[in-house]
């Protein structure tokens, strides 16, 4: 649980009370979701109840939203917060008698229609506006004379209600109470909205044998249908299946087995980025200010950072610290990590990696409703069945950062996380058909945090240790082991005529990676470079597998699109010594932009980097696929022409440029030109093998003994070769019993006890 101290509590308290933002029309399609509820429900006989639920990760905004909500239709708000919490909206303080330890179960179905009746009856008389009503019962000030109003009411309602001893009793006796003629509101549309918040704690609690939510859920049941009133449950830590269960699973027999149907979740809140002003673009160095990057992704944390124009909000480091609480599912990372020394497991590695790795969650895994509910992760789409959540990482710079310092903490076993990263796939929870690229994320992932440390050995600690750029040179030195580094050093050292610095002089910054569905163009790899993110490219992307972008430009300077160039990497996942039959075409002529649709004719240097991961000899290459004619020949003679007269003083665009090289500007680019552009300005590089000869990341800063029964468990080199290496295997059943069962169903692949 995260506590905040008075002033963060005032800090979160302003930053909640912000303006509702709302560029895409959030909060008309959540209104026309619950009237659309609503009207089906009174004029069918297909639903259950008139509920629903709101779910998304946490810091999306599920709580605004409500509130935005509030002000428009009248809306019964109660926070089931736990009451140690200092979190905001604070717990309401009805909560308690909400929550009691019931007698029996039609004890708490009594008490819970007669908190709906009271509220109702409460609401028939009073003659504000609905900001002023939601304002009476959620504001400190006055929320404890409000609910002590509603439960003296409760107090009348509850022994008329008890009285009735079958629903259809109740159904009538309920009718008195809920006269919603003084109610004004649009035809159609709902008159009150009961909002649970917080509701996980209706879930945790129990009274003979079924939770609190099934006595709510069968309090509304038994509520007329033309009253106009609508329930909504929300918890950020609550999985979907605790408020919408898979029908067969559900507690309700006339749900379950009676085909009676449950509103479907509303779960498309699109506030990734809504703190961000995409129209003033930064300086690469004004990008590593934690002022500028914590305004991507969720509002949560720009929230936190600038809760008002008027107030202070946290320090960097203070929400970085919060992030990582989060990550690890809302726990303290101080103490958490004490006791992880024993044990990670698998959902905190796949939360902990999910911001930095684009890891593919299985969407029929029990994983990816919780990783929403407690761990950060986005809910994209539910199927109807409510079996499917497919789930994501938005790219998100500051859950990046909290990655970084998790996955480097010198208290936190990293081979651990790769071991359990490993057993997911192993499990069927990670799609395994990427391992090789997922190994080489996590790989230049590694280099990256390296060559931080590296270049910054004392943490400054202001929100953005692992989120600064460093130049080519010192990432590649991180990367590549020396002997292997020598082997392209000379390209490196070559000055780039169009910008006058040297190749590898050039900056990047990739924290993190994201899966793309398009072809990156320069545009793209500008965001990139200012968000730190490298692409995790398309399924069936023409030659590469990941984009790293990289600027030759200083980082005080204005973006300049035409200064970027990129790193293109293509991994293989062989267990063999085979080149193939397409080498060295595959790590140079079809590793180019040209091929790969970037763009036809570089201006700058790029690096093409040829991964053979699963190479069972160690070897390195420098390919080459040179090809002499008379075009080429002589388009090769025009570029080593115009670079050398160009002065890098020279204000000229990259079409300038690229239109003083070619020969003839007025005809169609042609292959010749293509290939003559490509062999002059790519660095290409093939890499064979996985371990510490080739990768210089792989090295272990602590050497382990040979003798130690856990050397293979923390062996960096043994780690990664079984990450990639890893495919689901059946047998890793949670009971022995189910293990022995599968291998007598496999007689074929294992071998009989």
């Amino acid at each position: 649980m995260i506590n905040f101290t008075k002033e963060e509590e005032e800090v979160v308290r302003k930053a909640f009370d912000r303006a509702f933002q709302d560029p895409s029309d959030l909060s008309e399609r959540f209104t026309l979701f619950i009237n659309k509820c609503m009207h089906e429900y009174e004029t069918t006989k297909d639903y259950y109840a008139p509920y629903t639920t709101l779910i998304q990760a946490s810091g999306t905004g599920k709580s605004k939203l409500l509130m935005n909500f509030a002000e428009n239709i009248m809306t019964v708000y109660c926070c089931l917060r736990n009451s140690k919490s200092s979190g905001y909206p604070s717990r309401s303080h009805i909560a308690k008698t909400l929550l009691d330890e019931f007698d029996n179960e039609r004890k708490a179905i009594v008490t819970y229609l007669a908190y709906i009746c009271a509220c109702f009856q409460k609401l028939q008389e009073f003659n504000g506006s609905c900001k002023e009503w939601i304002n009476e019962h959620t504001n400190n000030n006055s929320q404890e004379d409000f609910w002590k109003d509603i439960e003296r009411r409760m107090v009348n309602i509850m022994p008329d209600l008890m009285k009735n001893t079958t629903d259809n009793m109740m159904a009538e006796g309920i009718n008195k109470y809920l006269d919603g003629q003084k109610i004004i509101t649009q035809v159609g549309s709902v008159k009150c909205l009961f909002a649970f918040d917080e509701a996980r704690t209706l879930v945790n609690q129990k009274v003979e044998g079924e939770t609190l939510f099934y006595y709510v859920r069968r309090a509304l049941k038994l509520l007329p249908k033309n009253v106009g009133i609508f329930t909504i449950f929300t918890d950020t830590h609550s999985n979907i299946s605790n408020f919408s269960p898979v029908y067969y699973l559900d507690p309700s027999k006339r749900v379950a087995e009676k085909g009676s149907r449950l509103f479907e979740p509303f779960y498309l809140l699109d506030t990734v980025d809504m703190n961000t002003d995409f129209k003033q673009v930064p300086t690469l160095e004004e990008s590593e200010d934690p002022q500028h990057f914590f305004r991507y992704g969720r509002p949560l944390w720009g929230a936190l950072l600038s809760p008002s124009s008027e107030a202070e909000g946290f320090k960097p480091e203070r929400v970085i610290e919060l992030a990582i609480d989060k990550l690890i599912g809302g726990k303290s990372f101080i103490h958490w990590k004490k006791e992880s020394q024993n044990k990670i497991s698998i959902i905190e590695a796949l939360a902990i990696f999910g911001p930095r790795l684009c890891i593919d969650i299985v969407p029929q895994s029990r994983y990816a409703s919780h990783l929403v509910a407690g761990y950060m992760h986005l809910c994209l789409n539910i199927s109807e069945d409510r079996e499917c959540v497919i789930t994501s990482m938005p790219t998100e710079p500051v859950l990046a950062e909290a990655s970084a310092r998790i996955m480097n903490d010198p208290n936190v076993r990293f081979t651990e996380l790769i071991n359990q990263l490993s057993s997911a796939l192993k499990k069927g929870v990670v799609e395994a058909g990427y391992r090789g690229e997922l190994t080489a994320r996590l790989l230049l992932l590694k280099a990256w945090d390296n060559c931080i440390q590296k270049k910054h050995p004392g943490s400054r600690d202001v929100g953005n240790d692992y989120s600064r750029f460093v130049t080519i040179n010192e990432f590649l030195k991180s990367l590549l082991a020396d002997n292997v580094y020598k082997k392209i050093e000379d390209h490196l050292k070559m000055q780039v005529k169009f910008t006058g610095m040297k190749f590898g002089e050039a900056y990047i910054k990739f924290t993190h990676f994201i899966n793309v569905t398009y072809t990156p163009e320069r545009k793209n790899l500008g965001d990139a470079l200012i968000r730190g993110v490298a692409f995790s490219c398309k399924r069936n992307q023409r030659g590469v597998d990941i984009i790293i972008p990289i600027y030759m430009g200083t980082l005080h300077e204005n973006l300049n699109e035409d200064r970027i160039s990129y790193i293109l990497i293509q991994v293989k996942n062989w267990s063999t010594d085979n080149k193939g039959d397409d080498y060295p075409l595959s790590a140079t002529a079809k590793l180019s932009p040209a091929y790969i649709d970037i763009e036809k004719l570089p201006h700058m240097p790029f690096l093409s980097l040829y991964l053979q991961l699963g190479a069972i000899t160690e070897f390195v290459d420098v390919p080459t696929e040179f090809i002499q004619t008379r075009q080429v020949t002589s388009c090769k003679r025009k570029i080593e022409n115009v670079l050398e007269e160009y002065q890098a003083g020279d204000i000229k665009t990259r079409g300038e440029f690229v239109k003083k090289i070619r020969i003839d500007d007025n005809q169609d680019i042609s292959d010749a030109e293509i290939t003559a552009f490509r062999e002059h300005f790519q660095t290409p590089l093939a890499l064979f093998g996985l371990s510490p000869n080739i990768y210089s990341c792989l090295e272990q800063l602590t050497p382990i003994p040979a003798t130690s029964p856990s050397t293979i468990a923390s062996d960096l080199t043994s780690n990664f070769k079984q990450l990639l290496t890893a495919w689901v295997d059946p047998t890793l059943g949670e009971h022995p019993e189910e293990t022995k069962i599968i291998k007598r169903m496999e007689p074929l692949v294992y071998k009989m006890e």
